[in-house]
């Protein structure tokens, strides 16, 4: 399986549903939605869109994924 034929989502219920989104990926994928969150939270936040461009360029349900986690919110613990 690649990763371009995972088709989740992010989810509307926002407990229930993201697990039930993390459990539709394997964990491959995870690991690079994981890799990227993190490398793209480390950059200014003008400077984001354009490295999920470069890293995501033949994926962009993968640079969606991405983007859908660093439009939350995270509270100070470090927890979504």
């Amino acid at each position: 399986m690649t990763a371009r034929s995972i088709t989740c989502r992010p989810p509307l219920d926002r407990v229930n549903g993201f697990r039930a989104w993390l459990s539709c990926m394997n964990p491959e994928r995870w690991k690079r939605v994981d890799e990227l969150y993190h490398a793209a939270r480390s950059r200014p936040a003008p400077e984001r869109a354009a490295f999920l461009a470069e890293a995501c360029r033949d994926d962009e349900a993968l640079r969606r994924e991405v983007e859908s986690l660093l439009a939350e919110s995270v509270s100070e613990d470090g927890f979504l």
